[in-house]
This record gives structure tokens, C-alpha cells and sequence, in this order.
């Protein structure tokens, strides 16, 4: 992918998590958290929750020694399984 990094964590792994420009052509969709391998092969790609019509995207990363939380543009704070990518609603912040 080429879409613009905004963040990348590298993993003890060597794979990395991504957060992508939510505005680039590959991520409008919101799926904008990128999991991959040491090789670069996609492993997941975290889909953010979906509040009324429009769809959510991750703005931030805050990987904490215990998870990874995510925030949204919709102003929840999320938890993200490093293995699947599933989404755990924390709290709304705003």
C-alpha cells in the first residue's frame, strides 16, 4: 500500500501496525489501521465501529503495554486486538 502513514508502530515480530491517512484512496472505506508481517502480507485490517450513516476511521494510536487503543474520528476510544484486529468499544471522549 502507498496510501500516506500517519503512524507506524513496529512489532517485536518484525511486522508493524499502520495507521494510514484515512483520506487516501486505499482507506476511505475507515479501514485504516493496518496490520502486517515481517514480510510486509496484510493480516488484518481493524474496521472502526459505525455510528448512523457514515462510516467511523482511526486518527490516533496509543499503544499502551497491555493493548493498543485507537481513537476515532467519532470520538471513541477503542481497544484492538493485536492478533485479530477486533474493535472493543472503551469510551465515548468527547
Amino acid at each position: 500500500m502507498t496510501d500516506p502513514i500517519c503512524r507506524r508502530i513496529e512489532l517485536a515480530d518484525g511486522g508493524a501496525i499502520t495507521l494510514h491517512d484515512w483520506m487516501a484512496d486505499g482507506t476511505r472505506d475507515g479501514r485504516n489501521l493496518i496490520r502486517t508481517d515481517g514480510s510486509g502480507n496484510e493480516l488484518w485490517r481493524a474496521e472502526p465501529p459505525f455510528f448512523g450513516q457514515q462510516a467511523d476511521h482511526f486518527t490516533q494510536l496509543n499503544p499502551d503495554p497491555h493493548q493498543l487503543r485507537a481513537y476515532t474520528f467519532s470520538c471513541y476510544e477503542v481497544a484492538v486486538d493485536f492478533e485479530t484486529g477486533k474493535v472493543t468499544v472503551i469510551t465515548f471522549t468527547k
